[in-house]
This record gives C-alpha cells, sequence and structure tokens, in this order.
C-alpha cells in the first residue's frame, strides 16, 4: 500500500531513495518505513487543502489528522524501528504535528521532546513549548516540563524571534519582577517583537512601581516615563 501510495502520488523519488539506502525489505507491510510513508503520504494530501499554522476547528480535519498520528505512532512502534534511528526524530516530529493538528496537545508535546533528540531540535522544543501552551489546565509536571524546555530554549537559541516571543509570554503570564522586565528591555529595536517587548515591559513596570514602597516608586516610576 505504500509503495502504491509513492507510485500514485508521483513521489517515485521517495521510493527510489528508500530502496537504494535500504534495499526492498524495508517496505515490509508492518515495517517502520511502510508505516512512516502512509502516514507522510495522507499528512501531505491532507495539509494541501489545509494550510494553516493553527489546528482546525472543524471534527472532520482533526479526525484526519489523528489518522495520521495513528499511522505515525505505529511507526515509531514497529518491530525493526531499531534498523532506522536517523529516521526516527523525523517520524516523531510528524507525529507531534498530527497530534498538534488533532488537538492532542499533551500527546503532541511528548512527541516533539522526543523529536528533539535529533538535529532539528529548536523547532521541536518550540513546538513541545506551543503544544503545552495550548492546553486550558497543566498538571504540575506539564508546568515544570513547560518551565524547563522554555529556559532550554533561552539559553541556546537567545536571539530567535521566537526567544523574544516566549520572553514577553512568559512576562505576561508570571508575577512582574525586575529580572523579567530587564528581560523585555534587552530586546533589541530591530526584533520584530520590540514594540510588544516595550508595551509588556511598560505593564510590568506599572505593576511593580503599584506595590513597592514609597521610597522605590521614583527609580521605578522615571523608568516607566522612559519606556
Amino acid at each position: 500500500k505504500a509503495i502504491t501510495g509513492l507510485i500514485d502520488t508521483s513521489q517515485l523519488g521517495i521510493l527510489s531513495d528508500i530502496i537504494t539506502a535500504y534495499g526492498s525489505a524495508a517496505m515490509e507491510k508492518d515495517g517502520f518505513i511502510a508505516s512512516y510513508i502512509q502516514g507522510d503520504i495522507q499528512y501531505r494530501n491532507i495539509t494541501k487543502t489545509y494550510q494553516n499554522d493553527e489546528p482546525p476547528q472543524d471534527v472532520a480535519t482533526r479526525q484526519k489528522f489523528a489518522e495520521v498520528a495513528d499511522l505515525f505512532k505505529k511507526a515509531t512502534k514497529a518491530n525493526n524501528i531499531s534498523e532506522y534511528p536517523q529516521l526516527l526524530d523525523d517520524c516523531q516530529f510528524m507525529l507531534g504535528l498530527s497530534y498538534y493538528y488533532s488537538s492532542q496537545f499533551a500527546e503532541a508535546s511528548l512527541a516533539f521532546e522526543r523529536a528533539a533528540e535529533g538535529n532539528n531540535k529548536e523547532q521541536a522544543i518550540w513546538m513541545a513549548i506551543v503544544s503545552l501552551d495550548r492546553l486550558e489546565i497543566l498538571s504540575e509536571q506539564q508546568k515544570r516540563q513547560k518551565k524547563e524546555l522554555s529556559s532550554i530554549y533561552l539559553v541556546n537559541w537567545p536571539n530567535s524571534e521566537h526567544a523574544s516571543q516566549l520572553t514577553i509570554h512568559q512576562s505576561s503570564t508570571a508575577e512582574a519582577s525586575t529580572q523579567s522586565i530587564q528581560e523585555l528591555l534587552a530586546i533589541p529595536y530591530s526584533d520584530p517583537k520590540y514594540e510588544d517587548a516595550q508595551r509588556q515591559a511598560a505593564r510590568s513596570l506599572y505593576t511593580v512601581w503599584s506595590t513597592v514602597s514609597d521610597d522605590e516608586r521614583q527609580s521605578i516610576g522615571n523608568s516607566y516615563i522612559s519606556v
């Protein structure tokens, strides 16, 4: 079925590469490659018509992504998975995307974390954070997980646009502090999120200003005026 799907969708290059690298045995019916390719084909077919960064609202489309997730999950459970370690991280990432678009955010975050063990570490960690942020209620473990992943991201990719977005988001959802304000003010003018950071810094400065003693208000007030 996987081979037929590749032929039907004119993806003969993928089929050729797989057979060249692993031999025709790689296409065994219940093996890793067969399930992975089936999942990839179905995912591509869905995203030809659904082109949105946000998870779909309609149940039918979410169900389609859930079915694709089942295929990628089946691939990760295949008996011969140990033969393709270099493909497992990509499969985990696609599993995470399929879970995400089917609104299974807890499962998505775990799949993205596993995918982060590969070469696509930055994007995988970011999507794990995004998935956790989609959950209305976080368990204590998930809260720790999100905090740890956020710290890892900011330490390793401090100059990315996502880092600025994450800094702003953390400040808006946590108790205002001088440290968070300094982090917001450190976002440079050239950053696309600069204006958002300045507005959040102003809100945080006012919050801090309204809770400190009279002696501290003057210096904080001066900082507030400069933003």
